[in-house]
């Protein structure tokens, strides 16, 4: 197998391969924060094919989902101690529109026709069950009273889950947006086509 660029010397074209590679399997729509992890001992990162974007206008939480799923997504399911860590320290932090924020609708909701029934949204119209991870605040739990779940900021480091009605609060919303990949063919490839633009200029100069 050959690789070769027609407007760019070895290096660039070793970054283009790398590029494209990168955005045939995991590459999020621009103006979203991808999901990654490092490993120190390999000093390695992981990309995810979830990618953050948060909503800074209020809403209320029943329609903070259908605003994400306009955006080829959903509320966002912090279903692992990780991810929860990297939205609070890696998204939010660094989002100018949410850093000064303290509430924030999430994907988790009730369904009370199934036992125990809180559950995450899921991409296409897919839902699936509170597991281990739990995140509750205090004084909060499984069986509290609500429709909903938003993250409250309880003091500099530490945010919790609370419930809340379906529209008993307006509040900033998180939506999660699944990456590029082999599969979905109506994706944002804005990112990744705004990044070959650039290239292509400098290679110009």
């Amino acid at each position: 197998m050959n690789f070769s660029s027609a407007d760019a010397g070895d290096n660039e074209a070793v970054d283009e391969v790398k590029t494209a590679l990168c955005y045939a399997n995991c590459a999020c729509p621009s103006q979203t924060v991808q999901l990654k992890t490092y490993d120190p001992a390999t000093k390695r990162q992981t990309y995810y094919s979830d990618c953050f974007q948060g909503i800074a206008t209020g809403t209320y939480y029943k329609y903070a989902e259908k605003v994400c799923e306009t955006r080829k997504g959903t509320l966002a399911s912090l279903t692992t101690p990780i991810k929860n860590y990297f939205l609070l320290t890696s998204v939010i932090p660094f989002d100018n529109t949410l850093k000064t924020i303290n509430t924030l609708h999430i994907g988790l909701h009730r369904n009370t026709t199934i036992s125990n029934g809180w559950l995450w949204y899921g991409y296409d119209n897919t839902v699936y069950p509170l597991e281990n991870y739990q995140n509750w605040a205090p004084g909060f739990n499984s069986g509290s009273a609500g429709d909903g779940i938003y993250l409250d900021k309880l003091d500099q480091s530490t945010w919790a889950w609370m419930t809340e009605g379906a529209s008993s609060n307006s509040f900033a919303y998180m939506c999660q947006i699944r990456a590029c990949d082999s599969t979905p063919r109506d994706c944002d490839r804005s990112g990744w086509l705004n990044i070959q633009k650039k290239r292509k200029v400098s290679n110009l100069n």
